[in-house]
């Protein structure tokens, strides 16, 4: 049975690349994912999002606090 989703000539699939070496395409593969992952800042950690939420606080404490003579 023939499959669309491999070149006719070989058993790789098709790629945007052309590659129809099985073991050069996934070398390929895995360069572009790690490329790929290293594009994305990491997700925040718990102590992170903590002190954001800490600051975003204190900053709106600052605009907030009130002034002598204002009301």
């Amino acid at each position: 049975m023939h499959d669309p989703y491999l070149y006719d000539d070989c058993p790789v699939l098709q790629n945007k690349l052309g590659i129809k070496d099985n073991d050069l395409l996934n070398k390929a593969e895995v360069e572009f994912s790690c490329a790929a992952i290293h594009e994305y800042p990491p997700p925040p950690t718990q102590n992170n999002t903590k002190q954001k939420i800490t600051l975003a606080i204190s900053s709106k404490r600052a605009y907030t606090t009130h002034q002598p003579g204002h009301r």
